[in-house]
């Protein structure tokens, strides 16, 4: 744990294969914090060397974490709900249903590792 000055809980760090959460946060949110990171070690390990396209797409890797995150707490008898769903909100808001349908497959397939 660390401070982070950006505003972020956390980050994922795939060059260094490093999960970073900010200190401070409540044991729920923590969990809820890891588990988005590892959302994006374990579905977004493409962006490694590609900054680029996560800027450009930042909204559906951030919408996939998040989701996986969420179907992973509730799995585990965990309510992240108010804050899980305000963040999706932020995310996907401009998205059209075709952008949310192609992230479904990996939110289901991560959720289930």
């Amino acid at each position: 744990m660390e401070k982070i000055g950006s505003g972020a809980k956390g980050y994922c760090d795939h060059k260094n294969k490093l999960i970073v959460v900010k200190k401070d946060l409540g044991n729920l949110m923590r969990l809820k914090v890891v588990v988005h990171e590892y959302a994006h070690a374990l579905a977004h390990t493409h962006l490694e060397n590609n900054n680029k396209e996560y800027k450009e797409h930042r909204n559906q890797y951030e919408s996939e974490a998040e989701s996986i995150a969420y179907v992973v707490c509730k799995y585990l008898g965990l309510d992240a709900k108010d804050y899980s769903m305000m963040y999706l909100y932020s995310w996907s808001k401009d998205k059209d249903f075709k952008e949310i349908d192609d992230s479904l497959s990996t939110i289901v397939n991560y959720s289930k590792k």
